[in-house]
């Protein structure tokens, strides 16, 4: 994943490399052209639900919470699999929690998913 060095160098930096894993689509960078390297085999090309199942399943007994970020439909297997949503305001994501009634908190950028992240990290 094209973020993953600065994301887990940043981690390491704070002592915290083993508390965060990446799954994401992979990215190979070309001149003139970015291909992404899907994960899975699916209509989306990553099934973020299977990548949250199979994390609650490693992590057995332990069930930490899982935040799960996100704007569009691509993102809504796994909204149902998170403990806490956060959906780009005015998005796909948005429309579908409110739609099917599910608690999440609108975001427009990263700062409001870091204060409340911190604060969840706080109460647990």
């Amino acid at each position: 994943m094209f973020l993953k060095p600065y994301i887990s160098s940043d981690a390491a930096a704070e002592g915290d490399d083993n508390l965060i894993e990446i799954v994401a689509n992979g990215l190979t960078i070309e001149p003139g052209r970015w291909n992404i390297l899907w994960r899975d085999d699916s209509v989306h090309g990553h099934d973020k639900s299977l990548a949250i199942k199979s994390a609650r399943a490693k992590l057995h007994p332990h069930q930490p919470k899982i935040v799960f970020i996100g704007d569009g439909v691509s993102d809504l297997s796994a909204a149902r699999e998170a403990d806490y949503i956060f959906a780009k305001r005015g998005k796909d994501l948005e429309m579908w929690c409110q739609k099917e009634g599910l608690k999440y908190e609108a975001w427009d950028d990263f700062g409001v998913v870091l204060e409340t992240v911190r604060r969840l990290n706080e109460e647990n």
